[in-house]
């Protein structure tokens, strides 16, 4: 695999369609790779090892729209359907074939537990999945090859209490949600990656920004084992890996920023500096052609 991550969308401040990519293994500054059809606060992404696809929303009468690109060329992305259901701070991941999208926010505040799921070769719309095991917006998720993983958000109640649960999924199959643990921390919108093996969490909002990272064994049930530190803490983190390197790009610290950190996703410690993108943006969407889904 190429090794190529893709940042899309996002707010710099104002909503974006601006997309941009870097080679992970080796560090650097991102370059244009092209634009989204329309801009968007928010870009959620799945991808296999050709394709990623983005969710797309700009206001409460277009918040479904899904929009894709071919990894290893530049451009600006094409239709490639539509989501169920128009929301917000979906969770997602992905294997090869099928990329998830889980819970999210409707407009006024609603949160949403239904999972939909689409086959990432083949253009058109999502599918109904399963259901989390309660509603939840704002949480995170990563990928091996069989199973998916989410993480975090914040569930029903005044205010809306952040959330530690992680609950899985197996992809080849439909169905609802089972537990799996929890994080050693609470955080609505955190940042999340993972290799073969691993899938790892960072940052949020808890609800003070925090520098945490967690990791959990995807194959295995239980609670997540501290990794070590962002060196910001940060939340509306967009993340991806080459299956080695984690890489973590810009979020909001409160401010918005550009740098990227960078983890190696078999050993544990502090994040540290890769590079930068080419704007202080926050909410991004981020995939990759190598990430752990992908055998």
């Amino acid at each position: 695999n190429r090794g190529r991550g893709v940042f899309g969308g996002g707010e710099s401040p104002s909503a974006d369609n601006v997309m941009e990519y870097l080679n992970i293994q080796s560090g650097g500054r991102a370059v244009d790779f092209g634009d989204t059809s329309i801009t968007t606060p928010s870009s959620p992404a799945v991808s296999s090892s050709t394709r990623g696809v983005f969710k797309l929303w700009n206001t409460p009468a277009n918040l479904n729209t899904l929009e894709y690109i071919t990894i290893a060329t530049t451009g600006n992305s094409t239709n490639f359907g539509d989501v169920i259901n128009g929301i917000e701070q979906q969770g997602t991941a992905s294997n090869a074939t099928r990329g998830l999208f889980a819970g999210g926010l409707y407009p006024g505040s609603q949160a949403h537990n239904p999972v939909e799921y689409i086959t990432i070769a083949t253009a058109g719309n999502a599918s109904d999945f399963g259901d989390l095991s309660g509603t939840v917006a704002g949480l995170d998720g990563t990928a091996d090859t069989t199973r998916a993983v989410f993480a975090g958000g914040i569930g029903p109640g005044s205010p809306w209490p952040a959330l530690n649960t992680i609950e899985y999924f197996t992809i080849a199959t439909t169905g609802n949600a089972t537990d799996f643990g929890d994080l050693n921390y609470s955080a609505r919108n955190p940042g999340s990656t993972g290799d073969s093996t691993r899938g790892v969490w960072m940052g949020g909002t808890t609800p003070s920004l925090t520098n945490t990272i967690d990791y959990v064994t995807i194959q295995t049930t239980g609670n997540a084992t501290d990794f070590g530190d962002l060196v910001t803490a940060s939340a509306d983190i967009g993340a991806t890996s080459n299956s080695i390197r984690g890489i973590m790009g810009a979020g909001g610290t409160p401010s918005r920023v550009s740098t990227i950190e960078q983890i190696i996703i078999q050993t544990t410690g502090n994040a540290s500096d890769f590079g930068d993108l080419t704007r202080e943006v926050s909410q991004l969407g981020a995939c990759s052609d190598s990430h752990g889904g992908i055998s």
